[in-house]
């Protein structure tokens, strides 16, 4: 157990002096839970890019949001040996009320990892946005971490929501702008 422990934070404190050394800007998704045992993850969401969740809005008349793309995590297994790892993401919708609510929940996505290697097979994915989107719409991750042998018996499972969302026109990504904490219903 000491000698996985030291390993895991070998390999966390090496990421750690990639990115302080590169001058990246601090990962900024925000930590909402976790629980049971769970491996190494990653989560790309950094003002300097790249950003969490893409904002798609229509591009002409009103610039209404039509979609939000969203990146998927680098996930590790927990164990030496491959076992079952995956991830989901929520949509929250802040109302009029200004409290958040989930609104969406997608399809739990899979692939095998282990300790020193990432699941491989993760891709950004979409969420489509209503007819007349009204509010601002945020994203969390689910991660899970399943019991060796099984995909279905989770092991452990960590959420985060993301902070920075890059938006732009369809059709134009090369001109974008940043949000922070959300998308907006509309472009400005």
């Amino acid at each position: 157990m000491i000698r996985r422990n030291s390993r895991r934070l070998a390999l966390m404190t090496s990421l750690l002096l990639v990115l302080a050394v590169g001058g990246q800007p601090a990962l900024a998704s925000t930590f909402i839970s976790g629980t049971g045992k769970w491996g190494a993850y990653n989560v790309f969401d950094t003002s300097g890019g790249p950003q969490g969740g893409r904002c798609v809005h229509k591009d002409s008349g009103i610039h209404k949001l039509l979609k939000i793309k969203v990146r998927p995590p680098t996930i590790f297994g927990f164990y030496e040996t491959n076992s079952w790892v995956g991830w989901r993401y929520k949509i929250f919708r802040r109302g009029a009320s200004g409290s958040w609510s989930s609104i969406f929940k997608s399809s739990i996505h899979k692939d095998r990892a282990r300790e020193t290697a990432a699941a491989d097979d993760f891709n950004m994915r979409t969420w489509l946005a209503p007819t007349n989107p009204s509010g601002g719409y945020k994203v969390r991750i689910v991660m899970f971490w399943y019991v060796p042998g099984s995909q279905t018996s989770v092991e452990g499972k960590v959420v985060v929501e993301y902070d920075w969302y890059r938006s732009h026109l369809k059709g134009d990504a090369a001109n974008w702008y940043l949000t922070e904490d959300y998308c907006r219903p509309t472009a400005t």
